[in-house]
């Protein structure tokens, strides 16, 4: 997740080719310093004609093509070697997919993490545009597992062949725009919607000769997942269920993708306090990641983190502590580090330790989660906010109060800054802030923060949810003293 500018709306990818390739033109030719750019086809063919289309375009420009056909581990200490002197005007780096094999070794291959370690570098070494052509799985791969070095991009160019090609980029776009919405201010998450919402329509309306169910789905999974991150429980629900519904009935049995909607679904439910609908699919989830994913994979550390949350609100943490440890080994095997996916998992396991009375454990772990997140999130970011209510809880166990209020506030400050006026998230920080007060006996000052996040929780939350009844209680027991 970066806070880089949003991608290009996702109806970009179904208008006419030559639109893209006129735009990057009119980048290329404005650039005067180095400028990061890409161009996404899945066609080598396809690939080699816009190349050319653009040399002839550029005439008096000297562009240098870049091959990059068998395995570098380091892009920059490549370019280092093949550069032309006196240096091009522009990069054409290409060739990636010779040797990056597909979607699973993608995130892994050093080549794509070494992006970020040397993201400040490329301006130095080269004084002009490049351009990265690269099918989407590389795209997406970049996106995932270098946020650093894709936050500095300039633009994202399709050039897709046909309509099954068009539908398969735009998926990816949109993939990876979920990756970063949190790094955007609200009205641009609330713009995300609308364009989702718009291609699942237009999809929608294809001809049934056109349609693929799994394309589908993954709209539907898209657009779910970010009603879910807005705290917007009932529009997304019906969204996961369908897009479950497909992926059982269209893809084989077990199945990634299938396992991928579980979890979904499962989260939401256990957001709803549906505890008891959420853990047959969870387990069912993980079940089907450790027979289908080689180990250690990050999903499967994925699947291992859901169960154990859901076992850690239920208090049944001595069955949940060991999921915690297998996540966090498989990310610190699998991950580049420092990656937000570690941070979790280490918060994951803290916050177990914390429950078990287990305080000097569980505060370098947490100390170690936010500073990765506020090395690796742009700030303000609900993750952020999300380690610094653990290590409050923490420090005020301890009775270490001094450092409690201000994280707490800390914590509110970006969540208002970040979510929606009647975001769960933010009722939980105002309970916390409310609760530390009345526990200092300043009864009159934790009033107003009960007040408000038991007026935000009766909007976003289920009437029997926990947490509603939670702030409820707390609540009265503060009207009570005064």
């Amino acid at each position: 997740m970066t806070d880089a500018d949003p991608l290009p709306a996702l109806p970009e990818v179904s208008a006419d080719p030559e639109r893209a390739q006129n735009r990057l033109l009119r980048s290329l030719q404005r650039a005067d310093d180095f400028t990061l750019l890409f161009a996404v086809t899945n066609s080598a063919t396809e690939r080699d004609a816009r190349m050319d289309a653009l040399e002839t375009a550029l005439h008096g420009k000297t562009i240098q093509r870049v091959a990059v056909n068998t395995e570098v581990r380091n892009l920059l200490h490549h370019l280092r070697e093949v550069l032309a002197t006196p240096k091009p005007d522009a990069v054409f780096v290409y060739g990636l997919e010779n040797w990056i094999s597909g979607a699973e070794n993608a995130p892994v291959a050093p080549f794509v993490y070494n992006l970020n370690v040397a993201r400040d570098s490329f301006p130095l070494l080269l004084p002009a545009p490049m351009v990265l052509w690269v099918p989407q799985y590389v795209l997406q791969a970049i996106a995932n597992a270098a946020p650093d070095f894709f936050s500095v991009r300039s633009g994202i160019y399709a050039f897709p062949l046909d309509a099954s090609d068009r539908d398969s980029i735009a998926v990816t776009l949109t993939r990876i725009g979920l990756t970063e919405s949190m790094g955007y201010s609200i009205p641009e998450r609330v713009e995300r919607i609308h364009e989702l919402r718009g291609l699942l329509t237009e999809y929608r309306n294809l001809p049934d000769d056109k349609r693929n169910p799994l394309t589908e789905a993954e709209l539907m999974n898209s657009l779910a997942m970010q009603l879910d991150g807005e705290g917007q429980y009932a529009a997304a629900l019906p969204l996961y269920e369908e897009a479950l519904t497909i992926r059982r009935a269209v893809l084989p049995y077990p199945h990634n993708g299938v396992a991928i909607s579980l979890n979904n679904l499962a989260t939401l439910y256990q957001e709803q306090g549906r505890y008891g609908e959420a853990e047959p699919l969870l387990d069912e989830a993980l079940t089907i990641s450790r027979a289908v994913l080689p180990y250690p994979h990050d999903s499967i550390a994925t699947c291992l983190n859901n169960l154990a949350s859901l076992y850690y609100v239920q208090e049944r943490y001595r069955e949940a502590e060991p999921l915690c440890e297998e996540a966090l080994t498989i990310r610190r095997a699998v991950l580049p580090y420092p990656h937000d996916g570690v941070a979790a998992s280490l918060s994951n396991l803290a916050n177990l330790y914390q429950e078990q009375g287990r305080y000097g454990e569980a505060e370098p772990l947490l100390d170690e989660a936010l500073t990765i997140r506020r090395a690796v999130l742009p700030y303000p970011h609900d993750n952020i906010a999300r380690t610094i209510d653990n290590l409050a809880k923490l420090y005020w166990r301890q009775k270490r109060y001094e450092r409690v209020k201000d994280m707490l506030h800390e914590s509110l400050l970006i969540r208002r800054a970040m979510l929606p006026d009647k975001h769960p998230h933010i009722a939980h920080s105002l309970n916390s802030l409310g609760s530390l007060y009345y526990t200092q006996q300043s009864y009159r000052e934790a009033l107003p923060f009960y007040e408000e996040a038991v007026s935000i929780a009766k909007e976003a939350l289920e009437d029997k949810h926990p947490y509603l009844q939670l702030y409820a209680n707390n609540l009265k027991a503060c009207q009570s003293l005064i």
